[in-house]
């Protein structure tokens, strides 16, 4: 059934509701919100992303974006409870519902970029840093600070949480979930030869990188998928300039004219500090030794970071000189990390969202003698922006496979002793459950090789 396109003339040529208007021209294009917390609590990010195809042969057609600041009161409460030990039932319960307002609000504004298609949304899917803590036999236990059935009486709409819980339940660390959703969205995956293997650098929360391998989806197996070592955030980077603009003297970032010098200026007018490099070193081994213990918590290791400038001996370092240490320290990390095979990634993507960005994909190409061709920022997906809010986008990705059922963790990766589909199901409204139910039982078998089916 094909779907009547609406009146181009009522709308602005950049309306959201047009433009999903026009990628919804058939039944085979599927709509689902995705909802991701910051680590820092400092703000919610949603997008409404359209995608066809099931299980490994999904493709995204087209996203949507948002984003809504936490009021500073329940940003305190929730990052006091996720930094406790041991923290309260009854206070987790309280912010929970306290959050679920607010994702509730964003959604109910993301929705709108559906236009008449809104009842089509078949879920959201929320993802959030959570509580975690230590059982009394040592084992690491997760539990989403989401309310979903808070969340799905406010909305109407099913919601898919509780993504790390899945992997945990099956001996996995409830990390790397993002591997798969990543795959989906930056590998080459052509339908007539797939052969550019990709090296994804993601700078934003909880920073990380991965080897992406080229694969059209009909593979039996899972892509062989593997991870790069932890790096700073972006988190860090944004705390450094901050540090830098407000603390600095106010000409620093001038030039002789009195113009704004752009920040790839700064860089390159720039020398490495070892003094601070080592300071960092330091703190990031720390942060790491924690990390696997558990304890590890990405917005206060970017504060640390930070705090470093606010010594004595480092109070009359050149911004320049802060800036192109800090890029090049992150570099080296990332060096250290990738191994000859990935080295020879036929395309390097940064998904980060920073004004540094320019300057971490220069520095790579000299530290590591790429191909200026091979190293850019993350491309676009179809006429959003390379900034869009890839956790967000991640729990759409995770949404989506738990409703095709097919398993989203890759063991490898999180330690889990078998793949898992990730997820739990809080029914929405009766019209909205009815769509997804008939949505989950069309089921597709998973499309594969004609060599692997016989």
């Amino acid at each position: 059934m094909i779907l009547p396109l609406t009146s181009r003339s009522h709308h602005a040529p950049d309306d959201p509701a047009q433009r999903i208007d026009r990628t919804l021209d058939d039944r085979g294009h599927r709509l689902i919100a995705g909802l991701s917390t910051s680590v820092n609590f400092d703000r919610i990010d949603a997008v409404l992303m359209v995608a066809v195809g099931h299980g490994k042969y999904l493709r995204i057609r087209h996203i949507e974006a948002e984003s809504q600041s936490i009021p500073q009161t329940l940003q305190s409460a929730l990052a006091d409870i996720t930094s406790s030990p041991q923290p309260s039932i009854t206070d987790a319960r309280q912010l929970s519902n306290d959050l679920a307002l607010h994702q509730a609000s964003l959604f109910e504004k993301i929705k709108c970029s559906a236009g008449k298609y809104v009842a089509r949304i078949l879920a959201i899917a929320v993802d959030d840093p959570g509580l975690w803590w230590t059982d009394f036999d040592g084992s690491l236990q997760y539990s989403g600070l989401c309310d979903p059935v808070r969340l799905s009486q406010l909305t109407g709409v099913t919601v898919v949480d509780d993504f790390p819980a899945r992997d945990v339940a099956a001996g996995g660390s409830g990390r790397f979930l993002d591997a798969l959703p990543l795959w989906f969205l930056h590998s080459d995956r052509s339908n007539n030869v797939a052969a550019d293997h990709r090296l994804v650098l993601r700078l934003n929360e909880d920073a990380t990188g991965y080897w992406i391998p080229a694969s059209d989806g009909l593979d039996a197996d899972l892509p062989n998928i593997a991870a790069i070592g932890p790096t700073p955030s972006v988190a860090f980077l944004d705390h450094l300039l901050l540090h830098v603009e407000a603390d600095r003297l106010p000409h620093s970032g001038q030039s002789e004219t009195g113009s704004e010098c752009p920040i790839e200026q700064r860089y390159a007018d720039g020398t490495r500090n070892p003094d601070l490099i080592d300071q960092w070193n330091r703190i990031w081994l720390d942060s790491i030794s924690n990390h696997s213990k558990g304890m590890r918590r990405p917005d206060e290791t970017d504060r640390k970071l930070a705090s470093i400038l606010e010594e004595p001996r480092f109070q009359s370092i050149n911004h320049s000189d802060i800036i192109r240490s800090a890029v090049y320290w992150i570099i080296e990390l990332i060096i250290a990390e990738i191994s000859p095979a990935q080295a020879r990634a036929d395309q390097v993507y940064f998904a980060t969202q920073t004004e540094l960005a320019p300057c971490l994909i220069n520095q790579l190409i000299q530290a590591a003698n790429f191909d200026k061709s091979r190293v850019h920022s993350a491309p676009p997906i179809s006429n959003s922006t390379s900034n869009y809010p890839t956790k967000a986008i991640c729990a759409a990705v995770l949404g989506l496979l738990h409703i095709d059922q097919m398993p989203a963790n890759v063991p490898d990766l999180t330690g889990a002793t078998e793949q898992r589909i990730l997820g739990r199901l809080s029914m929405g409204k009766p019209s909205n459950w009815r769509q997804l139910l008939r949505e989950m039982a069309d089921f597709h078998p998973p499309a594969m090789k004609l060599r692997e089916a016989v």
